[in-house]
């Protein structure tokens, strides 16, 4: 008797996540965080690395994008504003902020961001809307 056995055909892909900020201690923090929760995970420390963003956005598989709202010499708004006048809606874009103020969510709703987050030690409300805007994208 000869038994087959198929693996499944729907391969199931890592959703990647493209981090944006100035702080590292948050980036790599949040980037391990990501990869336990089996993400695949990229980074740009900005302002350094400002002029890699869309060469990362044409040449990555990116999924969600996670920015930080107030950065020096850039801010989120105008970073999700740039990718959407270039990309278009192709990214999923969450914006985050250790305040939120009513002024950030019309800026945010004016760039077309997809979701505001604040940046708390508890990683729960980040965790599901990246799951959220994961489950979205692409």
């Amino acid at each position: 008797m000869i038994y087959k056995f198929m693996k499944n055909s729907k391969k199931e892909t890592k959703k990647t996540v493209l981090l944006i900020d100035n702080d590292q201690l948050w980036i790599d923090n949040v980037k391990n965080y990501l990869e336990l929760l089996d993400y695949r995970v990229v980074f740009l420390k900005i302002p350094e690395e400002k002029k890699f963003l869309h060469p990362v956005l044409r040449t990555r598989n990116i999924d969600v994008i996670v920015s930080e709202i107030k950065m020096p010499g850039l801010d989120g708004f105008t970073v999700a504003k740039n990718i959407r006048e270039k990309f278009g809606s192709r990214f999923k874009i969450l914006l985050t902020a250790k305040t939120i103020k009513d002024n950030d969510k019309f800026q945010a709703s004016k760039a077309m961001v997809d979701s505001l987050v604040l940046k708390t030690r508890d990683r729960t409300t980040l965790k599901s809307e990246i799951e959220r805007l994961a489950r979205h994208s692409g």
